[in-house]
């Protein structure tokens, strides 16, 4: 389980560290960082995955990812303008840093350029057990045998060293580490318009993990009804209506899945292009938390948007229920959402604000503890 969170010159996050639980719920206020923080773990998945610079090119590039705020003084000069991420599990621990590229006339002098990268084994950082360590251009990581030997290979600046060394039978601590931080799935908006995905027939395929913009919806259902937890999902589905029923229907026996949802005193079921945003959207929650094999890690962004009211304590039961499984971040504007699942859990919410343009972490101290009148 992931035990700690810091980040450090990333937008409004000029230095914040977080205490991870197994489900860690953040709130706050607009603009107080809570998607910033979100953006954060997603740069941890996606450079795990080679789809680093992607991920901030999405986002404005590397100029709007760093902190604007005022910079310390480090010695005689300023501070580095790079950020970096840093996340501590029970039994490792990863961190990575990115600054602008070297001035050219290039048009990619957005993509970011990594300046330093790190990994290890354990539940703290110690130079014993170090498995990667990159400075700029040069890379020496752990063998199988645990020798540290030197990357002979030359590296891409734009991408992590974890997502480019990709020798498992040598690297074999790499390739476990990589395939962990890969395998956790981001949940921030599901597309509900008449042209979306999760309203019209899709490929049929056993899908024990739902993609992070819904679209194998259908087929993620369906292996929640054959290859996992059924009636947990009827349960979830009746929660969404009392006596309703989902079907998963094989469209014209062409290998296409669409959902169906039967309602007590409608004479016909409605086919997924009639469901409403809410039902839509709850269902994907649904199929996200409940799939047989999720990954490690389950973050959803205001999971309750367009959701009613009553859906909420439906929703807190499974994001509590998914917590056995997987670690699940949650960021939520929503007070009856973090009330009901601090009810079930008993641990209050991170609470975000903003203080001169940096976020701040209420009831936190300096080393991400939560004080003791918190």
């Amino acid at each position: 389980m992931l035990t700690r969170l810091e980040i450090r010159g990333y937008r409004s996050l000029e230095r914040v560290r977080l205490p991870l639980s197994p489900l860690t719920v953040v709130t706050g206020t607009n603009g107080s960082g809570k998607s910033n923080l979100y953006r954060s773990l997603a740069l941890l998945a996606r450079g795990a995955r080679g789809e680093l610079a992607r991920a901030l090119a999405e986002d404005g590039g590397m100029p709007s990812a760093l902190w604007s705020g005022p910079r310390r003084r480090m010695g005689r000069g300023p501070e580095p303008v790079v950020f970096s991420v840093a996340v501590q599990g029970d039994d490792y621990g990863y961190e990575f840093t990115c600054g602008l590229p070297g001035k050219s006339e290039s048009k990619f002098n957005r993509d970011p350029e990594v300046k330093a990268e790190e990994a290890w084994l354990g539940p703290q950082r110690r130079p014993s057990f170090t498995i990667l360590e990159r400075n700029h251009g040069s890379l020496h990581a752990r063998a199988a045998d645990g020798e540290r030997v030197h990357y002979p290979l030359a590296l891409e600046n734009q991408e992590t060293a974890l997502s480019q060394v990709i020798d498992a039978r040598r690297f074999p601590d790499l390739a476990g580490l990589r395939s962990r931080l890969a395998s956790w799935r981001f949940y921030h908006h599901f597309r509900c318009d008449a042209e979306s995905p999760l309203r019209v027939p899709r490929p049929s395929t056993i899908t024990t993990s739902l993609a992070g913009d819904g679209a194998d919806i259908a087929a993620a259902l369906q292996t929640i009804f054959e290859h996992g937890d059924s009636d947990a999902l009827h349960e979830a589905v009746d929660m969404l209506h009392p006596g309703a029923r989902l079907e998963i229907e094989d469209v014209d026996g062409l290998a296409s899945l669409e959902m169906r949802l039967h309602l007590p005193g409608l004479l016909r079921p409605l086919r997924a292009r009639e469901f409403s945003d809410g039902q839509l959207r709850y269902l994907a929650l649904t199929a996200a938390l409940l799939c047989p094999k999720p990954g490690e890690l389950l973050a959803f962004n205001e999971p309750e948007s367009s959701l009613h009211p009553d859906l909420l304590p439906g929703l807190a039961t499974l994001l509590v229920r998914a917590s056995r499984e997987s670690q699940i971040w949650v960021t939520t504007h929503s007070e009856s959402l973090a009330a009901a699942l601090t009810a079930v859990t008993g641990e209050s919410p991170l609470r975000l604000t903003i203080e001169k343009g940096a976020t701040r972490v209420l009831g936190l101290n300096g080393l991400g503890e939560r004080m003791a009148d918190e």
